[in-house]
Parts: structure tokens; C-alpha cells; sequence
């Protein structure tokens, strides 16, 4: 429970970026200074991600093959790495980092706990959700950081984000959407 007074730091990856700028526009009050960390305004991805909202989107057949899709990918460990690694650009980088194998346990534990159908209206209606006009009133100091080339999340809008927060400095790193096992030390 937040007391009145209190105040925390707020970092989000990627959905948690998009999760954090939410909770500074519903509580200021709370919130000291946020981190976005290859965030986004608008839920609309690129691939891999992107095939996966469009087959959730498809008239009568789309939960179904969604389903098969996400089976597909969390049916076991290589497939599951496999469509891991496509959501980063630096795939050299990122399997050689000591943590890569550790994060990819995390993670793949994380998705096959739930069930598949949970992520269905995720990917079905999240590219219909934009809050880049609700951030002009989020007053937080706002630090973004992105990946220049971030195939996941588009650059343009950590650009956007950033024009529009008004407390907001935009840092670019030197990876994908993954930059804490793609950017090393600039991370």
C-alpha cells in the first residue's frame, strides 16, 4: 500500500513501458521519475510480433490459429529460442552475453505457467490502444531509452514519446529491442 507522501521510480520494458506511462498519468503523485525502456505509446509491433497480431485479429479463424501459433512456439526449447532470438537485431551480441541463458529460462517458464488463450486479447486489441495525446498531461521526468534499430517496437515512437512528454530525454542504444543482452556495457 502507497501512503500519501510516498514515491517510487518506475522503469518498463517494452508492454511494462507502455504499463508505466499509464500508471504516472493515473497517479502523479506517486511517481518520482520513470525509465521507458524500448516502450511504446501505441501496441502496434513489428515481426515477429506483428504476424502474431495479425493472426488474433483474423475473422472467426483468428483465436484458433493464435492458439496453434503460440502452442507452436512454447512446445519446447528450441522453438521457443528460435522465436526468442528473432526479437532481437544483435543475435551475436545477445547469446554471447553471460545472461542470455538465464533470461531466456525466466522467461520461457513465464509464458508456458499461463495459459495461451491469456494472451489472446493482448495481441488482438492492443494495436487498436494509442495514449500518445494522454501524455501531455504526465509531468514525471521521463527518461527514454530505445534501441536504434528495434524491429519490435519502431523508433519513431520513442520520437513521439518524447515530443510529447513534457519532461522527457530520448537516449539511443546501439540494439534491438532487446538491449539489456544486446547493448553490453552501453547498457
Amino acid at each position: 500500500t502507497l501512503l500519501e507522501t510516498d514515491q517510487i521510480l518506475l522503469l518498463g520494458h517494452s508492454t511494462g513501458g507502455f504499463t508505466s506511462l499509464s500508471v504516472a498519468e493515473k497517479l502523479p503523485q506517486h511517481i518520482k521519475a520513470m525509465l521507458i525502456l524500448d516502450g511504446f505509446h501505441q501496441g502496434i509491433w513489428g515481426m515477429p510480433l506483428r504476424s502474431a497480431q495479425i493472426t488474433a485479429r483474423l475473422p472467426f479463424v483468428g483465436k484458433t490459429l493464435f492458439m496453434a501459433y503460440g502452442s507452436i512456439l512454447s512446445s519446447n526449447g528450441l522453438t521457443f529460442k528460435a522465436g526468442f532470438n528473432l526479437l532481437a537485431v544483435k543475435r551475436r551480441a545477445m547469446r554471447q552475453n553471460p545472461a542470455y541463458p538465464m533470461m531466456l529460462q525466466v522467461i520461457r517458464d513465464a509464458v508456458i505457467a499461463g495459459p495461451i488463450d491469456a494472451n489472446y486479447p493482448y495481441y488482438r486489441y492492443m494495436p487498436d490502444i494509442d495514449i500518445l495525446p494522454r501524455l501531455t498531461n504526465i509531468q514525471t521526468p521521463t527518461l527514454i531509452v530505445h534501441g536504434d534499430v528495434d524491429s519490435i517496437i519502431h523508433p519513431q515512437q520513442a520520437k513521439d514519446m518524447q515530443a510529447t512528454l513534457p519532461n522527457a530525454t530520448l537516449t539511443w542504444l546501439e540494439s534491438g529491442h532487446m538491449p539489456n543482452l544486446e547493448a553490453g556495457d552501453a547498457y
